[in-house]
């Protein structure tokens, strides 16, 4: 049996993952780093901080954006997220529902 084609299970699989991101990120604006690491992986999106010029400083999702450290597609992946969200806390405001 397959529990990835289970919507209920996969989907909690897929919160506890993000959860575990969110913890291993940091909270505040690190979150869309947790994001950018749920869509390319936890070990490139670090990979991707150690190459910028102050890791420290610029562990930042916006500066990875602009400084194009990220695959295109993590790129597009966060603010879709992000959009999403917005949406669906209040989807009549948007046009939908």
């Amino acid at each position: 049996m397959d529990d990835r084609l289970d919507a209920r299970k996969s989907t909690g699989a897929a919160g506890r993952y993000i959860r575990e991101l969110i913890l291993d990120f940091g909270t505040g604006s690190s979150v869309m780093l947790a994001l950018a690491a749920y869509n390319l992986g936890p070990g490139n999106v670090k990979r991707a901080v150690r190459k910028v010029d102050d890791p420290i400083k610029e562990r930042n999702f916006w500066y990875l954006y602009r400084v194009r450290a990220l695959p295109q597609e993590t790129r597009e992946y966060v603010p879709k997220i992000i959009a999403a969200m917005i949406i669906g806390r209040n989807p009549q405001r948007f046009g939908f529902g």
